[in-house]
């Protein structure tokens, strides 16, 4: 049986010969207008059934026949035998169909065991290529390797044993790096704690790993004495962003001292405390398999933030198959580090990727996206990661259609999800400005979607969360434990060579079983093996007993042609009810476009849902959408004339 490739279906091109002449006897489209399908049916004389499971609709050639038949029906599982025959009994996990984007020699090449430091080395990069670069300070890679053993040896001074962990509270900075290397080089655990988080979730944070020393961003010292001694903490370290660079610390305790703010060292220890430590010998750590290297956390946007445990492997998967992969990195390429290292695992893996790969790891401190253009064009970049809300504040710039995006290489979307519609907006946005490569979408909203997946250039399907890395596998199962077939949603089961190895949070029981581990992800495998992360399981919208995700309302919203963004979520004290805020095309004319708008959203969903006009995207501290902003007051978001929008309609959306 041979399986056609996913489609949109705004674009009918060539879908016939896919079906006939390609010998094609299935193919699936995405949609939320059955009408589309049945017109096309009964233009191509194609016999059809037609289903609609979670707004994938299915489309199988019965015969060559002259007449029609077309069927419709709202539940997959009644197609018929035919599809059941075709596509229910098919199994994902067992047919591993996304080994096609891999040579034979690739899905041989053995998986690195060692830590992550050693695997940096195992690189054999050139020792006097930059390694790192802050501010224009910049720190080669045979610098960088012998900082690290001499932080190493002052950590073994301070008689932290291989597992304990230690706080780091951090933004992106050259101490940043070099302390979080130490420690892997110790065999200690590194508690990576978002530097804006409130005192209450540190010392959280703190407590549950039961850190006894933290190094604490200098701003943070007035936080930090309220805590410190409600926590497990016996030695505090304050870190100026500015150690890598003595005239402006300088400056910048000058003016700290004159404004008040700046921590009197008799306070806690200061970072320079640390550097004159003596240094003791150590025992390098060696590669052990599942050994706990670092905590990242959840947003935690349900209470305590959930405590992600990472592996050495867990990080050195993704950038050991990047290197024999299409996503556009060289030696020496300057990747702007903008997401931070405390971001979940998507800060700390593109910071150990950049690394591993003989990268410029341009690193920006940064917690304003707005400022975030004006940073990319001066510091040249080729390459750069961000949440898609962040990539909006770019492109948005007015100054950025006077930038020229030639030089960039990779352009990748991390942290949270993504509509086709959205990833398109950005792509085709820089794509003005001279980028020649495709948007690389990683699996947001997922504890394991840096190092469980990826899309490539070449294999690139929008959308998507790309494709299992080699070794890995992953089954779709139903409520029962059932593994279902492909475009079907249900809960995701992974099975990975790299994976997290569960949550610190001890009030948390992570689901496995004989194939693997179930994080709390919801989504689906389309035919050309690609997987879609839809939600986390927790996420979801029950409407009369059927689960939707956020992503898939905003990709039906999209559909609307007025619509440049929009966001479902759930509002604050509400049951099962959603908002849909979005943000209309700046050249349209029409009334009433809230009713527009609702036109998209499924009958059975209207009685359940608020739209609202909304004049911007809210933006976290951590450079993702603030949807927690979103699904709260939003009266000062919402356009103040809603009913009504006078301007050109425009021709395309590009």
């Amino acid at each position: 049986m041979k399986i056609g490739i996913n489609k949109d279906i705004s674009n009918f091109t060539g879908i016939k010969n896919e079906l006939n002449n390609r010998g094609y006897e299935v193919a699936t489209f995405s949609t939320s207008d059955i009408s589309d399908i049945i017109d096309f049916t009964k233009k191509e004389r194609i016999n059809a059934y037609v289903g609609l499971p979670n707004q994938m609709c299915n489309i199988v050639k019965e015969s060559p026949s002259i007449s029609t038949s077309t069927y419709l029906i709202n539940d997959y599982q009644n197609i018929g035998d035919k599809v059941d025959q075709i596509s229910k009994n098919r199994k994902p996990s067992e047919e591993k169909i996304w080994n096609r984007y891999y040579t034979d020699e690739q899905l041989k090449k053995p998986f690195p065991e060692m830590t992550k430091n050693d695997f940096v080395r195992s690189k054999n990069i050139d020792q006097s290529l930059v390694a790192l670069e802050y501010f224009g300070k910049k720190v080669t890679y045979g610098e960088y390797d012998k900082k690290i053993v001499e932080y190493s040896k002052k950590l073994e001074t301070l008689g932290i044993k291989p597992g304990d962990s230690v706080a780091l509270c951090l933004p992106n900075t050259i101490e940043t790096m070099l302390l979080i290397a130490a420690m892997d080089e110790n065999a200690i655990v590194c508690n990576n704690i978002f530097p804006l988080e409130s005192a209450e979730k540190i010392k959280e944070c703190i407590n549950m790993m039961g850190s006894k020393v933290a190094f604490v961003l200098d701003s943070r010292y007035k936080d930090l004495d309220k805590i410190a001694n409600k926590t497990t903490l016996t030695d505090a370290y304050l870190v100026s962003p500015f150690e890598s660079l003595p005239i402006m610390k300088k400056a910048m305790d000058l003016k700290g001292r004159l404004e008040g703010n700046n921590p009197k060292e008799s306070d806690f220890k200061l970072f320079k405390d640390f550097l004159n430590l003596k240094e003791t010998d150590f025992e390098r750590a060696k590669y052990k398999k599942d050994r706990l290297s670092s905590i990242q956390y959840t947003s935690g946007t349900t209470g305590v933030p959930k405590a992600v445990m990472l592996t050495d492997d867990s990080l050195n998967a993704r950038a050991h198959q990047y290197e024999q992969l299409d996503v556009g990195l060289e030696k020496q390429m300057r990747f702007l580090q903008v997401i931070p290292i405390c971001g979940k695992a998507y800060g700390e893996f593109t910071m150990h990727l950049g690394l591993s790969n003989g990268l410029v790891n341009d690193l920006l401190p940064t917690f304003d996206s707005k400022k975030l253009l004006g940073t990319i064009v001066k510091e040249k970049g080729q390459g750069v990661s961000l949440p898609p809300r962040s990539y909006d504040n770019v492109i948005e710039s007015p100054d950025f259609k006077k930038t020229d995006m030639s030089n960039y290489k990779l352009i990748s979307l991390g942290a949270e999800n993504a509509t086709k519609k959205h990833i398109e907006l950005i792509e085709e946005a820089f794509k003005r400005q001279g980028y020649k490569e495709t948007a690389i979408l990683g699996a947001g909203g997922t504890e394991l979607g840096v190092t469980f997946s990826t899309n490539t250039h070449k294999f690139n399907e929008r959308g998507t969360s790309g494709f299992p890395l080699i070794g890995n596998n992953v089954r779709i199962v139903d409520e029962n434990g059932n593994e279902l077939s492909y475009n079907q949603n249900g809960e995701v089961i992974y099975s990975a060579v790299s994976p997290s190895i569960g949550y610190a949070n001890k009030d948390i029981n992570l689901k496995k079983d004989d194939f693997g581990i179930d994080l709390g992800d919801y989504g689906y495998i389309n035919e050309n093996g690609n997987l879609t992360v839809l939600s986390r399981t927790k996420d979801l919208f029950n409407v009369n007993g059927r689960k939707i995700s956020s992503l898939e309302i905003e990709e039906m919203i999209d559909k609307c042609p007025y619509v440049k963004y929009a966001y479902a979520v759930a509002p604050k004290n509400s049951n099962n009810k959603f908002r849909i805020c979005y943000i209309p095309f700046e050249n349209v004319e029409i009334d009433n476009l809230d009713e527009e708008i609702m036109n998209y959203v499924p009958d059975e969903f209207k009685s359940l849902t608020e739209v609202y006009r909304i004049t911007d995207v809210p933006i976290a501290a951590s450079l993702k959408s603030d949807r927690d902003r979103l699904a709260g007051d939003i009266s000062e978001l919402v356009y103040k004339e809603n009913s009504k929008i006078k301007k050109k309609k425009p021709s395309t959306r590009k």
